[in-house]
């Protein structure tokens, strides 16, 4: 669907940028760039691929201002021309006007309710994997899935699962900075927007494959050069 593409779009964005970067081919990155915020705002009309590169330039800010931090003054002006780019076209393109229209969609209600039942049903072991809400947000329309992986693992098997699942992202994540492997930031970034959407990791092959368990194969298999 629109909203795991524009996801993805995000992810890609983030695995080029550190060559993009190195090599300094700042054409080619902002062409990206350009092209990717049309994609996610105007084509796809989702706004969780818009977070992702808004996680991402934060993330880039941090590392400018332990690394380079004369950039930042660069990087400042650039926020500064796509602010205001992006207030144009909040003003004068109604498709992306309506992206910021829908507001949190009933996010904050649907957790807090997800989360109550998850308590009730138990912290440690959760729902069960085939929990459905009865619950309903947004004028009577029912929950189809929590919309955050990490709830979702919560909720349908209990923390120990959300455990394990944080402990093996933390190893792998600490594993691809050691090596400077980009498939790192592409976890990373994945699991921030996907904190706004998402469901069950296992289940029927998907979208989330491509987002989480992908990355954490490659990132787990590498082998480092011993020539």
């Amino acid at each position: 669907g629109p909203i795991y593409t524009s996801m993805w779009l995000a992810c890609c964005f983030a695995l080029a940028l550190p060559a993009w970067v190195t090599q300094r081919r700042w054409l080619e990155l902002s062409t990206a760039l350009a092209l990717a915020v049309f994609c996610m705002a105007y084509v796809l009309q989702s706004r969780s691929g818009l977070v992702g590169l808004l996680a991402l330039g934060g993330l880039v800010v941090i590392w400018l201002t332990l690394r380079r931090a004369r950039l930042l003054l660069w990087l400042g002006l650039a926020a500064i021309l796509l602010s205001g780019l992006a207030l144009l076209a909040i003003r004068e393109i109604p498709e992306v006007a309506s992206l910021f229209a829908r507001a949190d969609s009933g996010r904050f209600e649907l957790w807090r309710i997800l989360v109550g039942e998850w308590l009730e049903c138990g912290l440690w072991l959760g729902c069960g994997m085939q929990h459905v809400s009865e619950a309903t947000i947004l004028h009577s329309q029912p929950i189809q899935h929590p919309h955050n992986i990490f709830l979702a693992l919560g909720l349908y098997s209990g923390l120990v699962s959300l455990l394990i699942f944080l402990a093996l992202v933390a190893l792998v994540l600490r594993r691809a900075w050691l090596r400077s492997d980009p498939w790192g930031l592409y976890l990373l970034v994945a699991l921030i927007v996907l904190n706004f959407d998402g469901s069950k990791l296992v289940g029927n092959p998907d979208e989330l494959w491509l987002l989480v368990l992908m990355p954490i194969a490659l990132i787990a298999n590498q082998r480092r050069d011993t020539t």
